[in-house]
């Protein structure tokens, strides 16, 4: 028997070693992937940093622009003076020595920004757009367009990596841009309000050279899991090394499973899937009036405790819910039965039973009760005091509505008293 336990501890040994092999390598790989996927976004998280500046600093140079009510500058081939705010007097104006000035309002001057920002090296792309465009050329594209209907429904700014039309991958960010009272002057004919949302400014910033560099420093992550991952396989084929030792901690862990069984105060048997006990505790036997272990083991628990039902009725086994905890694999409480003791006498029990399982299988059940004599003893005790308090607030109330009634016909009596006297006077 002992050898026979060994080698089922040996087999369950080294499924658990594969087990925990696996498992660490899917750790692993999953801790990669997360540290992988933390790292690009960081570096995302760097351009959106750098693409916020450049709104902020647009904005800013709009803001100051509009809070002069625009600038003038000479008129030149790159510069000429804008059809758009030809409505807008003074747009033209010539200084005393005859040079030719033309009004720049914020959107004028960021747009040839936007022109000089793609003239640089770094590809950095800035757009001004809106919805409702003065210009044609600052109509939205479709990427635009979705972030303006964001805009319109809550969003302070929406961004995302995309392609651009020359093959390359962006990181486009983009903001809304809200009225401001100086914004009226060129933008009130439009119908827009102080504070609606006029359009917004797209950044766009080339990721191709920061996620080649983020890629190359993920190198260094490959191996550092690698390395990790290879120590902690090793640590678990140390540990297989040394199932020996394993085993007879095991062997040692069911003595002491088994000294606590026979020490705990709490009522404990089991049962095998023919419902005959395998083993009951000292404080099970005690209870049920054994004085040795072998009275019970080996034979019907429902024959021994469950045989009669409370009203003195056959208990069929078949009907007990025990055994449908080793049918069903499935644990159970109940409440109201009965056990019966080894000479004959019964008391009621609150029991818990729990299917036990080997190699995925049930194998039995464990059963724990406790006698409840006092408690249903206390809880019949309360309801018999229940029943005298109900029974006498009902007389309580019943004597106060008779009290009332007989208050009523004193008072109707003493009416009609009083009336006979005052017709005994007028008569007089």
């Amino acid at each position: 028997m002992k050898g026979r336990a060994q080698a089922i501890g040996k087999i369950r040994a080294s499924r658990w070693h594969w087990l925990l092999a696996v498992a660490w390598t899917l750790i692993a790989a999953g801790a990669l992937i997360w540290n992988l996927s933390e790292h690009e976004k960081h570096a995302v998280s760097e351009i959106k940093s750098q693409a916020r500046t450049l709104f902020n600093q647009d904005l800013i140079y709009r803001r100051w622009n509009a809070g002069h009510g625009g600038v003038y500058v000479p008129v030149t081939k790159q510069t000429p003076p804008n059809p758009y705010l030809a409505h807008i007097p003074e747009r033209d104006i010539a200084t005393p020595s005859g040079k030719k000035l033309t009004l720049m309002n914020p959107a004028y001057m960021t747009r040839q920004v936007h022109e000089l920002m793609q003239q640089e090296k770094d590809g950095v792309r800035g757009h001004i757009t809106s919805l409702k465009p003065i210009r044609p050329e600052n109509a939205a594209d479709p990427w635009e367009t979705a972030a303006l209907r964001r805009f319109e429904k809550g969003a302070s700014e929406y961004s995302s990596l995309e392609r651009m039309p020359d093959g390359k991958e962006y990181l486009r960010f983009m903001r809304p841009m809200r009225v401001e009272k100086a914004c009226l002057k060129c933008h009130a004919a439009q119908g827009y309000k102080i504070g609606d949302i006029r359009g917004g400014i797209s950044v766009s910033i080339p990721v191709s050279g920061e996620m080649v560099a983020t890629r190359e420093e993920a190198q260094s992550l490959y191996v550092g899991h690698g390395i990790l991952w290879f120590l902690g396989l090793g640590a678990i084929l140390l540990v297989a090394s040394k199932q020996a030792s394993a085993e007879e901690a095991l062997i040692r862990s069911e003595s002491r499973t088994r000294l606590l069984l026979d020490s705990t105060a709490e009522a404990i048997y089991g049962i095998d899937l023919d419902g005959n006990c395998t083993f009951a505790n000292p404080a099970c036997l005690k209870l049920l009036g054994y004085d040795d272990m072998n009275e019970v083991v080996g034979r019907n628990t429902h024959k021994l405790f469950y045989h009669t039902r409370p009203d003195g009725t056959a208990f069929p086994a078949e009907e007990c819910s025990i055994f449908g905890v080793v049918s069903k694999g499935e644990g159970i409480h109940m409440d109201g039965e009965v056990m019966w003791r080894k000479d004959g006498s019964s008391f009621p029990v609150e029991y818990w039973s729990h299917p036990v399982r080997e190699e995925n299988r049930v194998s039995g059940a464990v059963v724990t009760f406790m006698d409840i004599s006092e408690r249903k003893s206390s809880q019949e005790a309360l309801g018999k005091r229940l029943n005298e308090l109900e029974r006498f607030q009902q007389a309580t109330i019943e004597r106060e509505f008779r009290i009332k009634e007989l208050r009523d016909e004193l008072a109707r009596l003493k009416g009609a008293s009083g009336g006979d006297r005052e017709g005994k006077h007028e008569a007089d």
